[in-house]
């Protein structure tokens, strides 16, 4: 019986946040040793590989924000031009890894019409029956009602996409080890939730407005409970740990926090 599972590998992750355009190559690298080991050991898995914009998507829709107020045309091609040399260089290091995997635009498959955000997955699914890793990511697309550009998350894709194959395991790899019951970067005394139901999650975390133009930790677990499904579970590990991916793919002794829906 076939096993669907989502991986999003956050921006700030992959790339250094704090220097625009630069890949964080070791830790790219690495990650993807792991998902290659899991996916050998695991042939009854297939997994969709989604992954933020970090420093490639961030600073220049930031800029274009400050400047414009809006996502422009100008700043709509710019934005996909960048998110794609990224995605190819994701894409380079998972075939050197051996996993076969391929590209899906998110702007080809989706768009927005006033708030609600509609995409087409019988493509990632098509690949998916054919043996093939599909690749999303945090993507400009149209606005159809405005004719508008709009940014839409690594963290939004994971949460449709998971819901329209019916996966039963959502992984998000971030830049802190999971949910803490405060931000840890600012909060020495925070503490790491290891387990959490899915109605637990506001009355025991203290989320804090940011900066970053797709949100924080608060964004992203709004998300994780829009998609939360009976029987469903959303692991959220650090992805600067030794083998965490593979041991949280693997449900060994990971450092992260698992939500049950």
């Amino acid at each position: 019986m076939r096993i669907v599972k989502v991986v999003k590998l956050g921006g700030s992750v992959i790339t250094q946040k704090d220097r625009p355009f630069t890949i964080n190559v070791p830790v790219l690298c690495d990650l993807a040793q792991q998902i290659s080991r899991y996916l050998r050991e695991n042939p009854q898995v297939v997994l969709v590989l989604i992954h933020g914009g970090g420093s490639f998507g961030h600073s220049l829709v930031r800029e274009c924000l400050n400047v414009y107020g809006d996502v422009t045309q100008e700043c709509f091609v710019r934005v996909a031009h960048y998110m794609m040399m990224l995605n190819s260089a994701v894409l380079e290091v998972l075939l050197a890894n051996n996993i076969k995997a391929v590209s899906i635009p998110t702007r080809s498959i989706c768009y927005v019409k006033g708030s609600e955000v509609i995409c087409n997955v019988e493509q990632v699914r098509r690949y998916l029956d054919s043996g093939i890793c599909p690749v999303v990511f945090g993507d400009v697309v149209i606005d159809v009602r405005g004719m508008r550009y709009v940014v839409v998350s690594g963290d939004r894709l994971a949460h449709i996409i998971a819901r329209e194959l019916r996966a039963k395991e959502v992984v998000f790899v971030t830049d802190v080890e999971g949910i803490f019951t405060s931000d840890p970067k600012k909060d020495r005394s925070a503490r790491l939730i290891r387990e959490l139901k899915a109605d637990e999650v506001y009355s025991k975390v203290e989320f804090k407005e940011v900066t970053d133009v797709t949100g924080g930790m608060g964004t992203k677990v709004g998300e994780l409970l829009r998609y939360c499904a009976e029987g469903a579970k959303i692991l959220v590990v650090g992805g600067f740990i030794k083998d965490n991916l593979y041991n949280a793919l693997s449900m060994k002794d990971f450092i992260g926090t698992t939500i049950w829906c």
